[in-house]
């Protein structure tokens, strides 16, 4: 298993142990997950960003694409693989931008309760705002 080290170093092909942990405790999330589009939108949220604790220095990225794949595969419990998983989620199901930016939003609810926030210090040409299109609050 990964460890964070001091300097903030999370190995990127396991991803943060801590943020699994934490999602892999929540019943909230896990049930999120049987569903198809909450489940490709907590697979984008997890690959395109990292999460930090707020007041928190360490970005933890939870690894990536197969290892988030695997990760969700393995907490659906339906028998699915990474690629799966990868592939469904690079694909994205068909349903409305407004259903995606709910989905968003309460992911964003969710991981807040669970104490981390997208980090808002990252180098990205798009994020992932919590706040729905045009700014408005989903």
């Amino acid at each position: 298993m990964t460890q964070d080290n001091t300097a903030g170093q999370i190995d990127p092909l396991e991803g943060s142990p801590e943020l699994k942990a934490d999602l892999s405790r929540s019943l909230e999330f896990i049930a999120a997950l049987q569903n198809d589009h909450m489940m490709w939108t907590a697979y984008n949220l997890l690959i395109q960003n990292k999460w930090v604790r707020p007041g928190g220095t360490v970005s933890h990225h939870i690894g990536t694409n197969g290892s988030v794949g695997e990760f969700i595969a393995k907490l659906r419990g339906k028998g699915e693989t990474c690629l799966s998983i990868q592939c469904y989620g690079d694909d994205g199901p068909p349903f409305e931008q407004s259903e995606k930016w709910e989905h968003v939003s309460r992911f964003g609810k969710l991981f807040s309760q669970l104490g981390w926030v997208s980090d808002p210090n990252q180098e990205r040409q798009v994020l992932i705002r919590f706040d729905g299109p045009s700014g408005t609050r989903g």
